[in-house]
C-alpha cells in the first residue's frame, strides 16, 4: 500500500453485479485479471477438488467478449450454478462438516482455504434460518455439490492471487420469475439468496430468470467491504465473466481491478485543507467524492448548491489540451465497434463516439472518434488498431474549455440523491444521478420527472 496526498492507495476490485452474480461467472472474470490466465488455470486444476477439472474459453455475449469457465466432473459439465437451474445433480448432499473436510484436503493457500470455509459458513447460516434447523443438521443440495465447491474455492484462490485489500460491489440485480430447486419451484430470488443478501442493496429490473445464485450471493456478502456506485478509481484491468444463458442483455459480470484512495485516516481538517487548495482539475472529482463521504449533506436544497457555485465559481473555468484521434471504418460490425468503445473508455479515453458517414463509392461507414490526454496517446492508438479494422488514424491537437464540476448529496426520506453541478464561463447547471432517481422511483412509485420536480422545488 502506497500513500498519496489524499490518503492510502489501496488495490481494489469493483464488481459490477448489474447482471447478478454466480460462482462460475465471478471465477471467469477474476481469471481475466491475473497476469497469466493459462498458467493460473493450470494451477486451479491442481487444487484437488475431487474429480473436478476447470475449463475456460472465450465467449461473446451480446457483443461483449468474456471468459466462460466450466466445471467438469468425471468428464461431464455441471451446471448447478447456471442462473435458473437449482436441480440436484447427484444423490450425495453434504453437511457443513463434510464440506469442511473436503476443503481441508484442497491444495489452497491458508488464507484462501479459510475464506472458502467462511463462505460456506455464511451459506450454512442462511440455510439454517430458512429451514429452521441447526447448522449442523443442514444438508446442502446445489451448493453442496462438487461444482459449487470448485467455484467457491476457485474464487478464493484468485482473490488471494490478486492480493486485493478492498472489494466493492454494486447493487445486485437478482432477476425475477421462478426457479426449480431440490425443494421444488420457488420465487426468485431463492430464500437462501435473500437471506445471504440481507444488508446488501438488491433490485430487479424485470429480467425473467435467476441472476444471482446462492453461491454468488455468499461470495459477494463475504468479500464486499462496501456497496454502491464505482468510486474514483485508477483502473488497471477489467475482467468479464460470462454466464451460460442468453438473456435480454449481455449475461456477464464485470470486475475492474485498480487503485482507490483510503481516507479513513484523514481528519475533517485535513479534508478541508485539501478542498481549499486549488489542486489540478483531474483531482476534483476524487476530492468531491472524498468530502461527500466524510460530510453527508443533510436536507440540502438544490438552490443552495447552485447558489454556492454561483458565488464561488461563476467566473472560473478550466482549459486543457487533448488529442482527438479519428479513423474511418467500413468493414466492422456495430457490436465490435461498441466493444472497442467500451474497452477504450476503461483504458483512459476521455470520450469515444461513432458517426455514420458515406465513404467513397457510396459505401456506408463509421467515423470513429476517440478523445484522450496527450500522455495516453500511444496506448490509445495501439488499442484502436488492435480492436478496429482501420488501417490509418488521424490526429488533431485540441484546446478544451471545460466547466468545473463538483458533486453534492441531497438527503430525502427515501434515500440520497447525488447532484452534479457544472459551473464556469458564466454558466451554472445541475444534473441528478439517474441511478439514484431510478432507485427512489421504484421504491415510491413516482415517475422520474415527478422526482426531479420535487427536488427542484
Amino acid at each position: 500500500m502506497t500513500t498519496s496526498f489524499w490518503g492510502n492507495i489501496m488495490r481494489t476490485l469493483y464488481i459490477d453485479a448489474s447482471m447478478g452474480a454466480a460462482g462460475d461467472m465471478i471465477t471467469a472474470a477474476l481469471l481475466e485479471l491475473v497476469p497469466n490466465e493459462k498458467s493460473t488455470l493450470n494451477r486451479l486444476n491442481r487444487i484437488g477438488v475431487p474429480n473436478v477439472e476447470y475449463r475456460a474459453g472465450k465467449v461473446n455475449k451480446a457483443g461483449i467478449m468474456g471468459t466462460h469457465v466450466d466445471v467438469v466432473i468425471n468428464g461431464v459439465t455441471e451446471n448447478s450454478e447456471t442462473p435458473g437451474n437449482h436441480e440436484a445433480q447427484g444423490p450425495t448432499h453434504h453437511t457443513l462438516e463434510d464440506i469442511n473436510k473436503i476443503i481441508d484436503t484442497l491444495n489452497l493457500p491458508k488464507k484462501a482455504k479459510e475464506d472458502t470455509k467462511a463462505i460456506y459458513g455464511l451459506i450454512a447460516d442462511a440455510e439454517s434460518k430458512v429451514h429452521g434447523m441447526p447448522v449442523a443438521e443442514v444438508h446442502f443440495h446445489e451448493v453442496g455439490e462438487y461444482d459449487a465447491i470448485a467455484d467457491i474455492a476457485a474464487v478464493c484462490f484468485l482473490v488471494n492471487e490478486l492480493k486485493v485489500k478492498n472489494i466493492i460491489t454494486s447493487a445486485v440485480n437478482v432477476g425475477g420469475g421462478t426457479v426449480r430447486s431440490a425443494h421444488g419451484v420457488m420465487a426468485v430470488p431463492a430464500p437462501a439468496t435473500v437471506e445471504l443478501l440481507s444488508g446488501v442493496p438488491i433490485y430487479s429490473d424485470g429480467i425473467d430468470g435467476e441472476l444471482c445464485t446462492p453461491t454468488g450471493a455468499a461470495i459477494l456478502k463475504y468479500y464486499a467491504n462496501a456497496y454502491g456506485n464505482m468510486p474514483p478509481m485508477d483502473v488497471a484491468k477489467v475482467g468479464y465473466g460470462t454466464g451460460k444463458k442468453d438473456l435480454q442483455r449481455a449475461n456477464v459480470i464485470r470486475i475492474a481491478l485498480g487503485e482507490t484512495i483510503d481516507i479513513s485516516g484523514l481528519t475533517d481538517s485535513d479534508l478541508d485543507d485539501i478542498h481549499k487548495e486549488n489542486i489540478i482539475a483531474d483531482s476534483r472529482d476524487v476530492l468531491g467524492t472524498i468530502l461527500n463521504k466524510k460530510k453527508k449533506l443533510l436536507n440540502t436544497k438544490i438552490h443552495d448548491i447552485v447558489k454556492e457555485s454561483e458565488d464561488s465559481f461563476f467566473e472560473n473555468g478550466i482549459t486543457d489540451r487533448v488529442i482527438e484521434l479519428r479513423c474511418n471504418i467500413d468493414d466492422q460490425s456495430p457490436e465490435q465497434i461498441s466493444y472497442a468503445s467500451e474497452l477504450l473508455l476503461v483504458n483512459g479515453a476521455l470520450d469515444v463516439y461513432s458517426t455514420p458517414v458515406v465513404m467513397k463509392k457510396g459505401c456506408l461507414g463509421t467515423l470513429f472518434t476517440v478523445v484522450c490526454k496527450e500522455e495516453n496517446r500511444e496506448k490509445i492508438v495501439k488499442l484502436i488498431f488492435k480492436h478496429t479494422t482501420t488501417i490509418g488514424i488521424r490526429e488533431t491537437l485540441c484546446h478544451r474549455y471545460i466547466l468545473d464540476r463538483k458533486e453534492d448529496i441531497i438527503s430525502t426520506d427515501n434515500g440520497n440523491v447525488r447532484v452534479k453541478t457544472s459551473f464556469g464561463y458564466g454558466t451554472v447547471r445541475h444534473k441528478y444521478e439517474y441511478n439514484d432517481l431510478k432507485f427512489i422511483a421504484k421504491k415510491t412509485g413516482l415517475s422520474i420527472q415527478e422526482l426531479v420536480e420535487k427536488l427542484d422545488s
